[in-house]
């Protein structure tokens, strides 16, 4: 009985913490989020660059992001660029991805456009600080753009980012920034609940009867 309990607790928590999706991660990245380098500006002598850290949310791998010295043409100290899934306007999703700062606190901004400036509505700014923290910027669309730029409001700013998903949401999903800094054991949960719904999915009555009789 302490273990039938256990697993309707894990699927339960499950089913709560999925329910607002209504549809797929829409980012289908490997375990080392995929990117390409948006450059700091010229002559820079500790130019921003990518690189991969095995310090990482899920996954063995998340991408380090170090910002530049110097300003690019675009005003800003560089970072990371990336494609975007094709989206539709007026839906509502939800942008998220997990980071940390590996130097001082700083803010962070995510602009999503076409490379001319061209923000959407999903734009966005956040603080990073030295912990993991997950991160969920929602909105309806106003129009879809290809990629995102984000860079660091810090002079040499390192961070991490991991785990990026785009998300279409139900309308109770309320529009705006929502962080999520999880315990050590929520984190366990998670994950745990996340295995037991896949697995009342994929097994037969039969079979999860078994394996909870053992």
């Amino acid at each position: 009985m302490p273990k039938l309990f256990f697993l309707m607790i894990l699927c339960l928590f499950s089913v709560s913490a999925f329910a607002a999706f209504i549809s797929s991660n829409l980012v289908n990245d490997p375990d080392l989020p995929t990117a390409n380098l948006y450059s700091s500006g010229p002559g820079d002598s500790a130019p921003a660059n990518l690189s991969s850290s095995t310090d990482a949310i899920f996954g063995q791998y998340s991408l380090r992001v170090q910002s530049g010295t110097i300003a690019n043409g675009g005003g800003t100290l560089g970072g990371m660029v990336k494609s975007m899934p094709s989206l539709i306007a007026g839906k509502r999703y939800s942008f998220m991805y997990w980071a940390k700062a590996l130097t001082t606190p700083f803010s962070q901004t995510f602009s999503f456009q076409s490379g001319g400036g061209d923000s959407n509505n999903m734009s966005h700014s956040v603080t990073l600080n030295q912990n993991w923290q997950e991160y969920s910027y929602t909105v309806v669309l106003d129009a879809a753009k290809p990629v995102f730029y984000t860079w660091a409001h810090q002079i040499g700013g390192v961070y991490l980012i991991d785990n990026i998903r785009v998300y279409e949401v139900s309308a109770d999903v309320p529009i705006g920034l929502a962080v999520n800094t999880p315990e050590p054991c929520t984190l366990l949960f998670l994950f745990l609940g996340c295995f037991m719904a896949v697995a009342a999915k994929t097994l037969s009555r039969s079979s999860i009867f078994c394996l909870i009789s053992k």
